[in-house]
């Protein structure tokens, strides 16, 4: 007969406050994906890059155990780990506004398009083609030193990182005229702060949070079929909506998907709709929907989210 035993794990309490940290960023922030974040009720159309996500994801798993509990001692002295997510949401806050996630910023680049400065840390984004020269020029003014030909042509080649622009850059810009956002003022050039960039997303990503969390979003779908002359992807907040359309493109890929992948949603579709797909013809080839999801919201179109200082 079998006795029940207790065997007793000692736990750093800091590998768990990591753990929830990481939980809160990764489960109620969405780690930053738009997205996630939106709803039909709540739009929500910033996007960040990636790599500001990436920092904060290494940031967790590396921040030093000091930090966290300085930052939990000058926070919430006595929190109960995990129990209120308002302090959760405080103390995840605070650990990014510390000096050493400040500091781990140095290393990344929020855009494919820059000139970096290695004496100050700041990054200026080059938002078009044949910028980089101009945005050479006016750090180089910047820095009352380089009072010579030699000093500046050194300072190039030693003291500046440039990267040159990427077709990749369409990850950041949806559109290219998306720039025109961050325009520059009086010819001045402005670097990214990273930062603050962080922190104020973070706002708006919490305030998303909260309110998802207290009121009830419509359900979202995104669908993909088709067949071998055409082919749709698609996303609805409306579920009749989306299985109307499904019906006169072919009934029998309809009745074929949810007989393979049952939906409550399925179940419960207005009686009309499928009375009238008893009526409606197939459209020729094989039709086939690869993929049928719940999602948070529709798509939209995103704006570069980026504080820029001079």
């Amino acid at each position: 007969m079998f006795k029940n035993q207790t065997i007793q794990i000692q736990i750093e309490k800091t590998a768990i406050v990591r753990l929830i940290l990481k939980l809160h960023f990764e489960n109620d922030l969405h780690c930053f994906h738009q997205n996630e974040l939106s709803s039909i009720e709540k739009p929500f159309t910033y996007k960040l890059p990636k790599q500001a996500i990436w920092s904060i994801n290494s940031f967790l798993n590396n921040v030093s155990d000091k930090t966290i509990l300085d930052t939990i001692q000058k926070t919430i002295p006595n929190w109960e780990i995990g129990k209120d997510i308002k302090e959760t949401q405080t103390i995840f806050k605070n650990l990014l506004k510390s000096n050493e996630f400040k500091n781990s910023l140095n290393k990344y680049r929020f855009t494919d398009s820059y000139v970096f400065d290695k004496t100050t840390h700041k990054e200026y984004p080059v938002w078009c083609l044949g910028e980089h020269t101009d945005t050479i020029h006016n750090i180089i003014k910047l820095h009352k030193e380089l009072n010579s030909i030699q000093k500046q042509d050194n300072f190039i080649i030693n003291k500046l990182e440039i990267k040159g622009f990427s077709k990749q850059n369409d990850y950041y810009l949806n559109n290219y005229d998306d720039y025109r956002n961050f325009p520059k003022t009086n010819n001045q050039i402005q670097y990214i702060d990273k930062y603050k960039t962080i922190l104020d997303y973070l706002d708006l990503a919490e305030e998303q949070f909260n309110y998802n969390s207290k009121n009830e979003t419509t359900k979202c779908y995104y669908v993909s079929y088709g067949n071998d002359n055409e082919w749709f992807t698609k996303t609805y907040s409306d579920w009749n909506e989306m299985i109307t359309d499904l019906y006169m493109f072919s009934p029998k890929m309809v009745s074929e998907y949810f007989k393979y992948n049952p939906m409550t949603e399925f179940d419960l579709t207005n009686k009309n709709i499928k009375k009238l797909a008893q009526k409606l013809q197939d459209a020729p080839g094989e039709c086939t929907i690869t993929r049928l999801n719940q999602i948070a919201d529709i798509e939209r179109k995103t704006k570069l989210f980026l504080k820029l200082k001079h």
